[in-house]
């Protein structure tokens, strides 16, 4: 078994959980069993998980599998199985309905994706109108959380409840020395006839990963493989933990910090990993430029091992070139300081002057506050009618499809999907020339151009002169689609299949 250990998996998914999900599928078209492990409490995983096409069985959760949950039938759960007075007054909002006596707010109901028949949170407010209990309802319908508030406002205790309405965990909450509110004690109630305490979340992620290993052994008498995505949070789980099997380091960004290059900074995000390599049987990163690079640091000590964090199918459908917007430009990717967009935006600026007619379209979710800056960057310039901001979409082909040039400006990748994708859907792009990524997809004068980071003026005048020039996008298209080959799935199955037989 193959686990892909993650904290959670949201509708609103980074590249690292677009990866997991499509490793899985690939994995699963040639009979190797795998999952996706999440560590966080996470009440829309089920629904996440049918809007990426993935079944119950591909997926395994702490707290689903600590309170011995394998049933995940669907139902229903809206306004009609929550009995208010009669007295209370009803008012309709954006996200649900709010109640009151008195003039008193004492409820309010939130409901899944505004549709108002799958209840979400049931909220509840005393005379003073603060907040002292919310109940969580899942994405199938059932309510799984209580959460407590003390007269402060701060989260006290939290009940897990099964889907018969039983608790069967409870999370007390203190202050800490930062004077942050943080879990304190998890207490899990009768789970395999006995009741389980833990100090802190580490020690059961610990405990939870051991019973998973520990029974799938038992299932198929073979060490399981353990690929943690996100080593910034499970480096610490690992250092202590007691597992036969084998446990890999999956970097899915750059590992020298990227404002710091010169003085080859290692990542925060995994400086810990890489200070106790005795903890990883090997090492995966995307790009061999990037196994070139690490080995820098790791030398001969851990084997390091090249597999691309994305595929495509090819089969896309390829789409005329009269079908696509003219002049469209996008960029995609969250809203966050390191993927820069703000470059992007003085480029458009300088593209505007020559290609008037040219829009730039940007899709992703807000990391940070970097997309307050840019959208006053936008109003500043007075491009507010061609520049756009998109909320994330978890299906981007209509997007691609209809897109003329792709650009990318980021401080650093670890692979960039991204560009992937646009290849896969014959998108020209212009790309800052980063680790790691860009140069893997895009060859200059063939299907785009890589620029120097930074060179705003290059880029502007690179992107103006493609889209003045139809015929070379058209090629440059072409050429996208007849790249994208050499990242198939076939040939990144390769690099699994190489992968287990060095460790098997």
């Amino acid at each position: 078994m193959i686990f892909f250990v993650n904290t959670a998996l949201n509708y609103k998914m980074s590249g690292i959980e677009v990866s997991q999900v499509e490793q899985i599928k690939l994995l699963d078209e040639h009979n190797i069993k795998a999952k996706i492990v999440t560590t966080d409490y996470l009440p829309d995983l089920h629904s996440t998980l049918e809007q990426n096409e993935l079944v119950e069985d591909q997926s395994i959760n702490l707290y689903d599998f600590l309170e011995q949950n394998d049933s995940f039938l669907k139902r229903t759960t809206n306004i009609d199985n929550l009995h208010f007075p009669n007295t209370w007054d009803v008012q309709k909002t954006n996200t649900g309905y709010d109640y009151a006596f008195n003039n008193h707010k004492v409820v309010q109901v939130t409901f899944w994706e505004n549709n108002y028949r799958q209840i979400n949170t049931v909220s509840f407010f005393n005379q003073n109108g603060d907040l002292y209990k919310e109940e969580v309802w899942n994405s199938l319908g059932y309510k799984e959380l209580e959460r407590f508030y003390d007269l402060s406002g701060n989260k006290s205790l939290e009940n897990i409840i099964d889907p018969n309405g039983k608790v069967v965990c409870q999370i007390h909450y203190s202050v800490n020395e930062l004077n942050e509110i943080v879990p304190s004690l998890f207490q899990w109630i009768n789970y395999k006839n006995k009741n389980l305490t833990f100090i802190n979340e580490e020690e059961m992620i610990q405990f939870f990963l051991i019973e998973i290993n520990k029974a799938e052994q038992e299932r198929n008498n073979k060490l399981n493989y353990f690929i943690f995505d996100r080593p910034s949070k499970f480096t610490s789980v690992c250092l202590n933990i007691q597992m036969k099997s084998y446990k890999f380091l999956r970097i899915h960004s750059n590992h020298i910090n990227y404002l710091n290059d010169n003085n080859k900074e290692i990542n925060s995000n995994y400086f810990m990993a890489l200070k106790n390599l005795s903890i990883w049987d090997g090492i995966i990163v995307s790009t061999k430029q990037q196994k070139k690079d690490l080995q820098k640091i790791v030398g001969e000590q851990k084997p390091i091992i090249v597999i691309p964090a994305g595929y495509t199918r090819n089969n896309k459908k390829q789409v005329s070139w009269d079908e696509r917007k003219k002049a469209e430009i996008i960029y995609i990717g969250r809203f966050s300081l390191e993927k820069n967009q703000r470059d992007a935006i003085k480029v458009f600026i300088e593209i505007n002057k020559r290609v008037p007619n040219a829009h730039l379209s940007f899709y992703g979710y807000v990391n940070d506050d970097s997309l307050f800056y840019l959208q006053k960057m936008v109003s500043e310039n007075h491009l507010e009618n061609k520049v756009h901001f998109y909320e994330y979409l978890p299906k981007l082909d209509d997007i691609y499809n209809k897109a003329q040039l792709e650009i990318l400006t980021s401080y650093t990748e670890g692979f960039s999907l991204v560009l992937l994708e646009g290849l896969e859907h014959g998108v020209p792009q212009i790309s800052y020339d980063i680790n790691y990524g860009p140069r893997c997809f895009i060859k200059n004068y063939e299907n785009g151009l890589l620029i120097k980071p930074g060179n705003i003026k290059k880029m502007a005048n690179e992107a103006a002169y493609l889209l003045e020039n139809d015929r070379l996008l058209k090629k440059y298209s072409k050429n996208s689609y007849k790249i994208s080959k050499e990242f198939s799935a076939d040939v990144v199955w390769k690099s699994w299949d190489n992968m287990f037989k060095q460790f098997n």
